[in-house]
């Protein structure tokens, strides 16, 4: 994956309730299938920030709830430098 340009250090309030929703009902991590079913109240760049977020999930074999969202995603977000 390329690194992100302009990549946000946190995500939003809004774009995480937005994330969870997408997860339960996808029942999975993997984007294209997650953010399908919320993109269209996503920002270009909170799409961009969400699919290469969890992209890095799947490729690391992680994952994360509400409680520890905010943790891992700084390791994401790090390994992105």
């Amino acid at each position: 994956m390329p690194k992100a340009i302009n990549l946000p250090n946190r995500i939003s309030p809004k774009a995480k309730t937005l994330l969870f929703m997408g997860l339960k009902h996808a029942g999975t991590y993997e984007p294209d299938k997650a953010l399908s079913l919320i993109e269209e109240e996503l920002t270009f760049g909170e799409f961009d920030q969400l699919s290469g977020f969890l992209k890095w999930i799947v490729q690391k074999e992680r994952t994360f709830g509400r409680d520890n969202i905010d943790k891992v995603y700084r390791e994401f977000y790090a390994s992105q430098k």
